[in-house]
């Protein structure tokens, strides 16, 4: 282990949990770039700020038998990650885009959900493996604003050719049983909690439908980033272009076009999941 702060090697004699605790000493000692040169020295992916590489390499020596390797066995020893650890064998990366006003505050604005994009994110490979994608016909407030169509590149349009949500849904779990069979598991995964506690919950009450068991519990990849990454949830920005711009990451597409975020979404917990963390359902929807 090359650490210019620190001795090359330590002695691997002490208990594991001991040993640890010298490794993680010594890496909250180093500068970004020494951290940087250790990631890339191990095979890990080595961008990022100092608060994304410290537990991306934290984790990797959690997890390897030999905390210490060489340099020579640092080229053979495989990315670190927790791919069996995660709780399910595919993640629904989900952001919608709704109905939206210049003038109407978001929380009390009666939206309707105008675009249902998936990103389905296998847990076990982390390869992006489908795409759901579908524009739906909003029937309270028909007439997308000017705000909202610029906001979202969303046209009249689009929304006018499609069908309205409760087809929309249903195509898309015709669409998931053809990609996920019936003994895996899913969770649904979204940016923050309004997709669904505001977007979803609103839309399957105006429909008179009910809410979607699969989606009560999800994934809330915000405050999972937020813990990993040792970012206050309240002061820094934890958009979705500012997350990627912590993991040293490009945005890649439309901000605001739902299946552009989805993508962008998925991509981070792409990272997350490289770095060793497990991403749980650490959110659930109130139905009330």
């Amino acid at each position: 282990m090359n650490m210019a702060m620190a001795s090359s090697r330590v002695v691997l004699s002490r208990p594991r949990d001991h040993k640890l605790s010298v490794i993680n000493g010594t890496l909250n000692k180093m500068s970004k770039e020494q951290l940087k040169r250790q990631a890339g020295e191990l095979g890990l992916h080595d961008k990022g700020t100092k608060n994304v590489l410290l537990p991306r390499l934290k984790n990797y020596y959690k997890r390897v038998k030999d905390c210490l390797p060489t340099q020579a066995d640092a080229g053979a020893a495989a990315v670190v990650t927790s791919l069996n650890e995660q709780p399910v064998d595919y993640f629904c990366v989900v952001d919608f885009e709704a109905t939206c006003w210049s003038d109407v505050p978001f929380m009390t604005a009666e939206s309707e959900i105008i675009e249902f994009p998936v990103v389905l994110l296998n847990a076990r490979t982390l390869k992006k493996e489908a795409e759901f994608h579908s524009y739906c016909r909003p029937t309270r407030n028909p007439i997308l604003s000017e705000y909202c169509r610029s906001l979202t590149g969303i046209t009249q349009a689009q929304v006018d050719a499609a069908d309205t949500f409760p087809f929309i849904l249903k195509r898309f779990e015709s669409w998931l049983a053809v990609h996920v069979r019936r003994d895996q598991t899913i969770s649904i995964a979204t940016h923050g909690p309004w997709d669904l506690q505001k977007f979803l919950f609103d839309q399957c009450k105006f429909c008179e439908q009910p809410f979607p068991p699969y989606a009560q519990h999800y994934v809330n990849m915000k405050r999972h980033f937020s813990n990993l990454y040792s970012v206050n949830i309240h002061d820094g920005d934890l958009s979705i272009a500012g997350m990627l711009s912590m993991l040293e990451l490009e945005f890649e597409g439309q901000e605001h076009s739902g299946i552009d975020d989805a993508r962008n979404i998925a991509t981070i917990m792409q990272q997350m999941m490289r770095d060793g963390y497990v991403l749980r359902n650490n959110r659930e929807v109130l139905l009330q």
